[in-house]
């Protein structure tokens, strides 16, 4: 009997930053070039970048889902793995305006959800206000960030980050910094999905339409887990219902959430109803989560009403010098445990 052929993993190394496509990853392979090859390769492939600047020049066309201009599309299993977030860049770069996101990572829905991590990168200053995830735009895909930066991005809404149908999304020991949407999500948009952040620093996203500078929620769960959120505008956390569920989940843990003059946490599933809203040893300011004030959490955050809220010190690194940038609690603060 003829055994059935398995599908095997391949790695592409990419050898040229040029924005040039041909379809090939041979003597001259770019990204883009790259990215279509494993989309055509059955099985989790990996993807190679060095420590070298990566331009994503082309505007958004019509015509679908297309890798000969706009975002990089991913369609099938694969790594992308670059040589760390301080060195490695997938960008527009500064002296051009385009608008596009960076990646389109969208499964088949007649197949099970593709599997896709990106490791090691700064993915950098993608996006436009009419444009859905800036930095990367999700559906139908499970997708695991580590030791990366999202920063400067631009969308109508999630800013670093949309996730749509059936979208799934781990991220750990990654900073999503300075991105700025026109609508709801600075840093990201979960829209009825599983967003899950361990390790994760949000810092200095910004949302115009008012709600969620860090992170906006409708109707999926959310796990932040030593999460360090500091002076995202308007506010960190926006919870709402959404058409895909009745409930909008946050699990909060051992996170601290700071911000200067605005709410942390705001919209209608907030307001101590505590099977929707989960904290355990987490320290906020001002009090609008529930932290200081939850009868179900207050045993277990050890923190008393009426105490001063956590402080931090300045930001430690940058991502242009440290693989992820953090803030530590300043001396003296109250502290979590």
């Amino acid at each position: 009997l003829a055994l059935p052929s398995l599908a095997r993993a391949a790695t592409f190394t990419v050898n040229s930053t040029a924005e040039t496509y041909d379809g090939v990853c041979d003597a001259n392979c770019t990204l883009r070039d790259a990215i279509d090859v494993a989309n055509k390769t059955p099985g989790p492939d990996t993807i190679v970048l060095a420590a070298q600047v990566y331009g994503v020049v082309r505007s958004w066309c019509n015509g679908g889902k297309r890798l000969d201009c706009g975002a990089l599309v991913i369609t099938d299993d694969v790594t992308i793995q670059g040589s760390g977030a301080h060195v490695t860049r997938v960008e527009v770069p500064d002296n051009f305006v385009v608008a596009s996101r960076i990646f389109e990572v969208t499964g088949d829905y007649t197949k099970p959800r593709i599997k896709v991590a990106f490791s090691g990168l700064r993915i950098r200053r993608g996006g436009g206000n009419q444009i859905y995830g800036g930095g990367m735009r999700v559906e139908h895909a499970e997708v695991t960030i580590t030791d990366a930066i999202l920063s400067e991005n631009s969308a109508g809404g999630g800013a670093a980050v949309g996730l749509g149908n059936d979208a799934w999304m781990t991220m750990e020991r990654s900073a999503v910094m300075d991105n700025h949407v026109w609508g709801e999500g600075g840093a990201i948009d979960a829209a009825g999905t599983l967003l899950k952040l361990t390790n994760v620093t949000l810092s200095k996203n910004v949302a115009d339409g008012a709600t969620g500078g860090a992170i906006v929620n409708h109707g999926g769960v959310v796990q932040l887990n030593h999460v360090t959120a500091v002076d995202n505008l308007p506010g960190t956390l926006h919870s709402t219902a959404g058409n895909l569920a009745t409930q909008a989940i946050f699990s909060i843990k051992n996170s601290v959430l700071v911000s200067a003059g605005n709410t942390n946490c705001t919209g209608t599933k907030f307001a101590g109803s505590t099977h929707l809203f989960q904290a355990a040893y987490s320290l906020e300011t001002g009090g609008a989560c529930g932290f200081d004030h939850d009868p179900a959490t207050v045993a277990t955050n050890k923190w008393q009403q009426g105490q001063q809220g956590p402080v931090v010190g300045a930001l430690v690194g940058s991502s242009w010098e440290t693989p992820v940038p953090y803030y530590p609690l300043a001396p003296n603060t109250v502290a979590i445990d």
